[in-house]
């Protein structure tokens, strides 16, 4: 039996499928959703290598905790965005870069991070 193309799933779908663990499925996901949580992060962080690596954190914290996505009431990018803005924060609080929350609940840089 051929598998199903994943780009015919519905995303809610396709975040059942990689709960399973389904490391394609989680491929594709990474594929819709990279660009979109790159933007943020970079637009949050002004840092190329920092955006990178919040992307990486905000997909580690998908795949061990996309059981938690059933639970809650909203879509999945809306979901996804909000796992990654928390990613964002944390990040900065670690880094302990000063930041403050913009009016639409993005964290914004207080000063720009000087590139490596």
């Amino acid at each position: 039996m051929a598998k199903k193309n994943q780009h015919q799933i519905s995303h809610e779908n396709l975040f059942s499928i990689v709960a399973k663990k389904d490391r394609d499925a989680y491929n594709n996901l990474y594929n819709q959703y990279c660009g979109i949580l790159y933007g943020i992060a970079l637009k949050s962080v002004e840092c190329v290598e920092y955006a990178e690596e919040i992307v990486q954190l905000t997909f580690l914290k998908v795949w061990n905790g996309i059981e938690e996505f059933h639970s809650q009431n909203c879509s999945s990018l809306v979901w996804m965005v909000q796992l990654h803005i928390d990613v964002i924060t944390d990040f900065l609080d670690i880094k302990m870069i000063d930041y403050f929350t913009d009016k639409d609940g993005f964290p914004k840089l207080k000063k720009i991070i000087n590139e490596k």
